[in-house]
């Protein structure tokens, strides 16, 4: 038999790096010989021994033989296997690779299911995703349709802002016809106030020009009496009678100045009335008429005027105030020690000295009004509106209200600051 090895030595494999794998071989001959006869046999003895002599067919030194290069063989195969330690080790080597390598599949099989749990999760993702995209490109749809809306709603602004601005334009044009008719009017009345009171004289001097006549009338009738009972004074009547009737001539000539006068006014008052009568009494009525119009249209237009005041006092209050905080922003309280004065200051010349309304009695109606003591400038617009709406009411007020009666106006000549009782938040 013969034993060969693919590795020098099993120390050599063991120091180099992992064992090397080994091939062992064995291989066994056996061959024997068969004696043959000449083709003689012979009796029964010599048979006997032939078979003893033989056994397998082999001749017992070949069997001894044999059985010594089994031995051999035995014995080399025995010493190869010793002669090759490193195969367990091999082995165990093998086997924990093996361990690991199972080790690491077990771990890559639950790194791939984790990765497969990723990707389910990334799947659900980028569906979201997408659905995400659909509704923002929705949205990107709804958003344009609506700018395209507020482009629209932009222009009819445009053209509603051009509106109000030729609407403004025109009520200013309004504001100053208005204004102009009630200088007219304000004329008007003046000179009717004056033509009123040259009436009055006129009547007066009428009414001593008639007494005066009357007495005449009763004294020419006595002298008359007396010249036809006496003669023996007819030239101190005679005299007299000349100086009396050189007197009627003289008040002859002064009622028809006067009669002159007053046809020249009734031609003025026919030329600018109609149905207006030739008498003194529609006269008299007719400019009592007049001046009672009159004085309703110029109440009318000082309400007018108060209300224009009232809604423009705060055009420039933001422009005033616009270095403190209050002034650009309405919500910030106004210190009511070091701002408010000023504020209360700037609404008295801009709207309550106007009206005639006091700017104490408007700081008491400010504090009540703001129990809680934050005054903003949004709280101060309001207060001032409400305060001088209620003095407006006060002072033009409707038949069920109580107020300023059109007698007192009259009597104050249509001036606030000598009206008897002004507009007082804590007396009303």
């Amino acid at each position: 038999g013969s034993y060969g090895s693919d590795a020098d030595s099993p120390a050599s494999n063991s120091r180099s790096g992992p064992p090397t794998p080994q091939k062992l071989v064995i291989d066994h001959n056996i061959h024997s010989t068969t004696d043959q006869g000449n083709g003689k046999r012979g009796g029964g003895g010599g048979g006997s021994r032939a078979a003893t002599s033989m056994i397998f067919g082999m001749s017992k030194p070949l069997m001894g033989f044999g059985l010594l290069m089994l031995l051999g063989a035995g014995g080399a195969a025995a010493w190869g296997w010793l002669q090759i330690p490193g195969l367990e080790n091999q082995v165990k080597a093998l086997e924990e690779q093996v361990m690991r390598l199972n080790t690491e599949i077990d771990r890559l099989s639950g790194e791939v299911d984790r990765l497969e749990d990723e990707n389910d999760r990334y799947q659900d993702l980028n569906d979201q995703l997408n659905a995400t995209v659909v509704e923002l490109e929705d949205i990107r749809d709804d958003l344009n349709e609506t700018v395209i809306d507020l482009g629209g709603i932009a222009s009819d602004l445009n053209e509603t802002t051009q509106d109000l601005t030729n609407q403004v334009d025109e009520l200013e044009s309004q504001n100053e016809r208005y204004a102009a008719l009630n200088r007219e009017l304000n004329n008007s009345v003046i000179s009717l106030a004056s033509e009123v009171d040259y009436f009055k004289e006129a009547l007066m001097d009428l009414t001593l020009e008639n007494s005066i006549l009357s007495n005449m009338t009763s004294a020419l009738g006595s002298l008359t009496e007396q010249l036809t009972n006496t003669s023996v004074s007819q030239n101190e009547t005679l005299t007299a009678l000349q100086d009396f009737l050189q007197d009627l001539m003289t008040q002859n000539d002064r009622l028809e100045q006067f009669n002159s006068d007053l046809v020249t006014l009734v031609s003025f008052l026919n030329s600018t009335s109609v149905g207006l009568g030739n008498s003194l009494e529609d006269i008299t009525d007719f400019l009592s008429n007049q001046i009672s119009v009159n004085q309703g249209l110029v109440l009318n237009s000082l309400e007018n005027t108060y209300r224009q005041r009232v809604q423009n006092w705060d055009c420039d209050f933001r422009d005033v105030f616009r270095e403190e905080v209050f002034g650009n922003d309405f919500s910030t309280p106004i210190d009511t020690q070091t701002q408010l004065p000023a504020v209360l200051d700037y609404v008295d010349q801009r709207v309550l000295s106007e009206l005639c309304l006091d700017v104490n009695d408007f700081a008491s109606f400010l504090n009540a009004a703001n129990a809680d003591g934050t005054i903003t400038s949004f709280r101060l617009i309001r207060d001032v509106l409400v305060y001088t709406d209620r003095a407006l009411d006060y002072y033009f007020p409707e038949s069920s209200e109580r107020g300023v009666p059109l007698e007192e106006w009259v009597d104050s000549s249509f001036s606030c600051e000598q009206l008897p009782a002004p507009f007082s938040w804590t007396q009303s």
